[in-house]
């Protein structure tokens, strides 16, 4: 027979791996545009994302979108702290058997 999951083991997962696979998709983006809406700004109707070496200029529904999507991963970096602390430790050690 399995083991049934407790509630606080799949919100654990939920927020643990939701969490994950948001800051892995804020930073797949951020490398491919070459900068973050984050730390961008708005100057004279362009919208330009913050790099490390230029400032590329993107279009106003991806300056949103990345925004917002940046804004999730930073604001959602507790809840996956939190999903962490409730998924269940990891199986015990089974002690060698003795003949």
């Amino acid at each position: 027979m399995g083991k049934t999951r407790s509630w606080k083991h799949v919100l654990g997962a939920v927020l643990f791996y939701g969490g994950l696979i948001n800051f892995m998709a804020f930073w797949i983006v951020g490398v491919s545009l070459g900068g973050d809406a984050l730390r961008g700004r708005v100057e004279g109707g362009r919208y330009l994302l913050k790099g490390k070496i230029t400032d590329p200029e993107v279009s106003r529904s991806v300056y949103i979108a990345t925004r917002t999507q940046a804004i999730s991963a930073v604001a959602g970096f507790p809840l996956t702290v939190v999903g962490w602390f409730l998924l269940p430790p990891g199986r015990p050690k089974e002690e060698p058997r003795t003949a």
